[in-house]
């Protein structure tokens, strides 16, 4: 049986393949979310229905979040520009088969040796010594989703934080700035914050991040 969701990512994916297909710059092959919610209700799909797909398609790899962190002379704090783009693995499931198309899996890296990888979850690539911290944003992702307290979009905008946050730690050079603007963005959201708050430990391994 078809999932009666899949006509809508089906609409967003090849509405974000053509984007990158025909961009004027390197900076513009995403869309914002207010762009993509207006392409998608032309087609007859609704708000939340584009929001909690994109959720989706972002947790599956195929949709990729960008932030391009703004900072202005005299400005002490600038929200971040926030676009959504095709991933690779996106493309490669329209276009099909491609001379630069890799698998990457998790048997393609030394989790034995000196640089001290290990596999978690479904292939992510994490710094063994920040295992405790990757389970302390997992499990502040997962209270967001089922949050009562939150709309859609803001549980999209923060769930897109802690994932990337995520991805700054898996780094060997965590960048600081970036880390510190999605932390401090996350901390704007009050209901977030509430929900931090009680997550002490979570906190406690940020902060050394950010010193």
């Amino acid at each position: 049986m078809t999932n009666k969701d899949d006509k809508v990512r089906n609409a967003i994916m090849k509405h974000l393949l053509a984007i990158h297909q025909s961009p004027t710059s390197i900076k513009k092959v995403g869309i914002g979310i207010k762009d993509l919610r207006k392409a998608m209700k032309e087609l007859g799909f609704s708000r939340e229905e584009v929001i909690s797909n994109l959720d989706y398609l972002i947790q599956k790899g195929w949709v990729v979040k960008d932030e391009e962190i703004r900072s202005y002379a005299g400005a002490e704090k600038y929200p971040a520009k926030i676009t959504y783009k095709i991933s690779a693995e996106g493309i490669d499931k329209f276009e099909g088969a491609s001379a630069y198309q890799r698998n990457i899996t998790g048997n393609q890296f030394n989790i034995t040796g000196s640089n001290n990888l290990t596999v978690i979850g479904d292939n992510n690539i994490v710094n063994t010594g920040y295992i405790d911290l990757t389970s302390e944003l997992q499990a502040l992702r997962d209270k967001i989703y089922e949050s009562p307290d939150l709309n859609e979009e803001e549980k999209i905008s923060a769930i897109s934080d802690v994932d990337s946050i995520r991805s700054q730690i898996q780094k060997p050079e965590v960048n600081k700035s970036i880390l510190a603007s999605l932390w401090n963005g996350l901390l704007q959201i009050p209901k977030v914050a509430a929900i931090i708050e009680g997550t002490q430990k979570l906190k406690e391994f940020i902060e050394p991040f950010l010193n």
